[in-house]
């Protein structure tokens, strides 16, 4: 457990930044590259054959390169005949919105307070408050979604995937990262008692990696 009283930062318990624990997360991101190098079991999702390919050395500079943002797209490796495994349940839609779009949303949400949350993270919030524990749900102080996130939603009902389509938003959380304070999202399961199996994430501005790690291996 790291020092929940640090007046610099909002982590509690097992959550970690730069400013409570520089050392472990320069570790961790040294572990994270060296993964990329070394894990043998490693599979990439490949966008447009919706299959994992397990990687080689050159998948593996491939996602490297990815990772410190010298590349900005991955190609699609299915053709190595490496081994692959199909998995369900994703759907990534590359360049969903515009530039302009982007800088749109970028000067809209800068236009309301970040307030500093765990791992060295900003965020936002717009929804019901829930207390995932005890499964209560408050939403009186819940006034609806922002009015920018409008056109994205509409953008989401004209996805040609249905499950994309059909999608209703009741939350909208905005999340800064900063790798100056080494922000992150530590491995964990998705709650679906309240918002149910489907999450949908815009990544903006730079390169994100999403890692699916076997549910034993997650605390």
């Amino acid at each position: 457990m790291f020092d929940s009283e640090n007046p610099n930062c909002a982590c509690k318990g097992v959550r970690k930044c730069v400013r409570c624990a520089p050392d472990l997360i320069i570790q961790e991101i040294n572990n994270e590259k060296n993964s990329l190098t070394n894990l043998n079991d490693l599979y990439v999702y490949c966008i447009k054959c919706d299959q994992s390919v397990k990687a080689d050395d050159s998948i593996r500079k491939i996602l490297i390169d990815y990772l410190d943002q010298k590349i900005y797209s991955i190609p699609c490796m299915c053709q190595k005949k490496n081994e692959f495994f199909e998995i369900s349940g994703i759907y990534i839609h590359e360049n969903f919105i515009s530039i302009d779009e982007e800088q749109f949303l970028l000067s809209q949400i800068e236009k309301t307070k970040w307030v500093e949350s765990q791992s060295g993270r900003f965020k936002q919030d717009f929804g019901p408050k829930a207390n995932f524990k005890h499964k209560k749900l408050k939403h009186t102080t819940f006034t609806g979604l922002p009015i920018y996130s409008k056109f994205l939603i509409k953008k989401l009902q004209n996805c040609s995937n249905k499950n994309i389509a059909n999608f209703i938003p009741v939350e909208l959380c905005n999340l800064k990262y900063e790798s100056s304070r080494g922000a992150c999202i530590e491995p964990h399961f998705d709650d679906f008692w309240l918002w149910g199996e489907r999450l949908i994430t815009f990544n903006l501005l730079e390169n994100t990696f999403l890692t699916l790690t076997p549910g034993k291996l997650v605390d």
